[in-house]
């Protein structure tokens, strides 16, 4: 009742100045809080089995840098796994994801949007 998990992250550029101090969550800009919830995900995941794994907007405030890096993990760990089902769902660009036996990219179309009334 009373064990709870505090989240301390080191960022890339903590190492690169050798820093052993560690950010607390909440001190971390929108990016960083994202990809520090996709590397918690991706530990937990290798001891949970689940036949679908879903992910929604998990990229929206990160950076391209970061989202990339996220990508590219998310992507090993899916094809590593493959007794499980990969769900992402993104608003953003996924050209970069390269379709393959094990992958599929959907492309929906851009929703088609109209005025309000009185916008116009």
């Amino acid at each position: 009742d009373t064990e709870k998990l505090i989240v301390r992250v080191s960022t890339s550029d903590q190492f690169q100045k050798g820093s052993t101090r560690h950010k607390d969550s909440k001190s971390l800009s929108g990016g960083e809080k994202s990809y520090s919830q996709i590397s918690l995900l991706l530990a937990m995941w290798q001891g949970i089995a689940s036949p679908i794994v879903c992910l929604d907007e998990f990229d929206v405030y990160m950076d391209a840098v970061n989202r990339k890096q996220s990508m590219r993990m998310l992507m090993d760990t899916a094809l590593e796994q493959s007794e499980s089902q990969y769900i992402f769902i993104t608003p953003q660009d996924a050209s970069n994801m390269k379709p393959g036996p094990l992958v599929t990219v959907h492309r929906l179309n851009d929703p088609n949007r109209r005025p309000a009334p009185g916008d116009e």
